[in-house]
């Protein structure tokens, strides 16, 4: 009865984390900390200049925009989804304002607006006004092919909130385009949507790699152990994990991110690596003992230290990313900082509670009659080759480490944003490469010009400053337009017709034309200032466009722009915008990887030290430290830049890569109480760690693999990096440790 009770309730609660991870929403928006400085720019652009956020659809068409069947279309389409309550504004050739002279006024209005009114007289005027206006390559492509329209929706409220308005106002754009056959070639792209596909590219992947990892691991479990009920004593461990997993993202972070999906995939691992660490460790100790309860708690006195040193090592590594600039890392540390020690109590209970509700059925089976003792053979009988050449070994392991610090010395940061997350051939990066073809760019960097004082942008000197500033920027090869609030005033400059310049000579005529510009704030659909000026001229907003650029070529524009608007406006302005915030990730990024690395490598050598002492603390690190940094060293050898992927391969290796050498040196440090010599000590190390830390890899790889099925380019990278880093770590603690440990000649004993 109990043993009943005992498997429902793992069930029930089973059933339980799976209606709660259901729950769990996904989100990718915030990148920096709330005050952080560049975070703060941002939300100041957001708020003054540019509120919502934007879905662009650009639709490619079979003849010009100005096809009246065409138009007509386009026109209803955009209506319907104008009807939307989340949808701010749209912006397209039909709702861009334009200035016209007629009956000796000056009327400002949208071009649909004008085209309705009788203001133009054919399709063909407005075709012309509109080729000659600044929305020409912003809104329409130079053949006329292909249209944009941008829809600003609303960004206010909770993450849930906002992911349900991208969801409902995405869904219903895809549904109400099958009703228009003319508009049904398009392309998607924008920050709302960007951030919407990452969070939906998010779900899929958990939704998809956990379940296939668990599988995995639970089938090659079931070669390993041939025994349904240590498989389900296994199971019970990684569902329990999951489930504690789960709840502290919950709490932690509120919602899934992209950095996140990594955690609830290595707990698996972490549970599995534990408990067959236990069993094999209950396999080796149940023949010296006459009754199952003396043998288990015999297993657990002898591998609780292990797998808690293993445990907080893992947690260190992960943990340290809490230290990070980058909020995604910052949390992904917080909670792997809670979680994997919980894990650790989850695994050590459970199995305990198992093993001694079925410990005659346990204590009477054979244990996993398959597998032989020939890998361990093989490696002891290789211990005379390592006896024999350790020095050329060790030798070999510090040229190839020094060669590959040699690499490091010129690292390369990859920040163009969408080839960090998504594969060249996915739909998204299609897009934005047309986006970047045929209109005026898909990124832009803003500058914000400040001042203390109101109506400071009315001045003529200051207006002059800001048209040579554009001017300067746009001569940049990466720039492919600037906008600042010069380009309405010269729109309605030139219609005028003073005289043949573009922009006002003298301060009354620049307010006079700000004048008129203001009164079309009052109408939201012919708002031409918003986006550049704030409401007392104190703020002005200067907008460079450019293409989805690549890390090296965003540094080199900020650099030009800060250069260019020291000279102009001194200190009072600052650069913000997506590419800037890109720039600013991968500098944190760095910062991030090596910080946390070093951190991580610190903490775990003073832990080794504790326990094992100095001299053998220093050869573990050095073991474990080796595969990272041959693993980063041959990452910069071949060219391929560091991301957020190479950063958690760094301190997440690290702090796994290390778990199999505690066991060794445990089992080895131990054997020093019977004062047995080095190598008879390693031996034994050998002979019972090869199949446990064998099949952890191997654990480990299977668990880490299935991130290379995945879309996402950062986990696929991850997981290859990852796979690697493991086998060498397996061949590092085989071959390369007791190679290290007959070098330095390391006889200690417990004292």
């Amino acid at each position: 009865m109990k043993r009943f009770i005992f498997i429902s309730s793992i069930l029930c609660l089973f059933f339980l984390g799976i209606l709660f991870f259901s729950y769990i929403p996904f989100n990718n928006d915030r990148w920096l900390e709330a005050d952080d400085p560049f975070q703060t720019h941002l939300d100041f652009l957001d708020d003054v200049f540019l509120p919502g956020e934007d879905i662009v659809l650009a639709f490619r068409l079979q003849d010009s925009f100005f096809n009246e069947s065409i138009m007509t279309q386009f026109l209803t389409f955009k209506e319907t989804v104008n009807n939307l309550d989340s949808v701010l504004s749209i912006m397209s050739p039909l709702d861009a304002t334009v200035i016209l002279d007629q009956d000796d006024s000056l009327i400002i209005e949208p071009y649909y607006d004008a085209l309705i009114e009788g203001h133009f007289s054919t399709l063909t005027e407005y075709q012309q006004h509109f080729e000659a206006s600044m929305y020409h390559h912003h809104l329409l492509s130079s053949d006329l092919k292909t249209v944009a329209l941008v829809i600003t929706i609303d960004n206010e409220g909770t993450i849930l909130e906002r992911n349900i308005r991208r969801r409902d106002v995405l869904s219903f754009v895809y549904n109400t385009i099958e009703s228009f056959p003319m508009l049904s070639d398009y392309a998607l792209t924008g920050n709302s949507y960007v951030d919407y596909y990452m969070n939906q590219l998010t779900r899929s992947n958990l939704y998809l790699l956990l379940p296939i990892s668990i599988v995995l691991v639970l089938l090659f479990l079931g070669l390993i152990f041939r025994d349904f009920l240590k498989v389900m004593m296994i199971a019970s461990s990684v569902f329990f994990s999951l489930l504690i997993c789960l709840g502290v993202i919950y709490l932690v972070n509120g919602f899934l991110s992209i950095v996140m999906v990594v955690l609830p995939l290595l707990i698996v691992v972490i549970a599995v690596a534990d408990s067959v660490h236990i069993l094999t460790r209950w396999a080796q100790v149940k023949s010296h003992h006459d009754h199952a309860e003396t043998a288990i708690q015999s297993t657990f006195g002898h591998i609780w230290k292990a797998c808690l040193l293993t445990s907080i090592t893992t947690a260190i590594g992960f943990g340290s990313f809490y230290f990070s600039d980058m909020l995604p890392l910052k949390r992904l540390g917080l909670a792997s900082f809670f979680t994997i020690p919980l894990t650790y109590g989850v695994v050590m209970g459970l199995m305990y509670v198992w093993m001694m509700m079925f410990k005659d059925r346990l204590f009477s089976s054979k244990f996993y009659p398959s597998l032989k003792p020939s890998l361990p053979n093989f490696v002891v009988q290789k211990f005379d080759f390592i006896q024999r050449f350790h020095k050329v070994i060790v030798f070999s392991l510090f040229a190839l480490c020094l060669l590959a610090i040699f690499g490091l010395q010129s690292v390369n940061f990859e920040t163009n944003f969408l080839d960090v997350f998504f594969k060249k051939s996915s739909k998204i990066q299609q897009d934005t490469r047309l986006i970047d073809t045929v209109f005026k760019g898909s990124s832009q960097l803003s500058v914000i010009v400040q001042s203390s004082e109101p109506d400071y942008f009315k001045s003529i000197d200051v207006f002059n400053y800001v048209v040579k500033f554009s001017q300067k920027i746009s001569e940049h090869p990466y720039v492919n337009s600037v906008q600042s609030y010069s380009d309405p005033v010269s729109m309605f400059h030139k219609e005028l017709a003073f005289d043949s310049s573009f922009f006002p000579l003298t301060e009354d005529q620049l307010n006079q034309e700000l004048l008129f510009l203001e009164f079309s704030r009052n109408d939201e659909k012919s708002d031409v200032l918003s986006d550049y000026i704030d409401f007392d001229y104190s703020n002005s907003h200067i907008l460079i466009k450019t293409d989805n650029l690549s890390s090296r070529y965003i540094n080199e524009l900020i650099q030009y722009v800060h250069h260019i608007a020291t000279t102009f406006f001194g200190a009072n302005y600052f650069i913000t915008g997506t590419s800037q915030l890109i720039d600013v990730l991968g500098t944190y990024v760095l910062n991030t990887h090596f910080v946390s690395l070093f951190f991580s490598m610190f903490i775990i050598w003073i832990i080794m030290i504790y326990f094992y002492g100095l001299s053998l603390a220093t050869i573990g690190l050095f073991a474990n430290a080796s595969p990272i940094i041959l693993i980063l060293g041959l990452i910069n050898w071949l060219g391929i830049p560091f991301d957020f992927a190479t950063v958690l391969i760094g301190s997440i290796c690290f702090g796994i890569c290390v778990d199999d050498t505690i066991h060794f040196l445990h089992v080895y440090y131990t054997q020093s109480e019977l004062k047995k010599p080095m190598e008879v000590r390693i031996k034994h190390a050998l002979r019972n760690l090869t199949n446990p830390v064998t099949y952890t890899t191997i654990l480990l790889c299977v668990g880490f693999g299935v991130f290379y099925l995945s879309d996402i380019v950062l986990l696929t990278k991850f997981g290859l990096f990852s796979i690697l880093s493991f086998c060498i770590a397996l061949v590092m603690d085989l071959f390369f440790l007791p190679a290290l440990l007959i070098f330095f000649k390391h006889n200690s004993k417990v004292s």
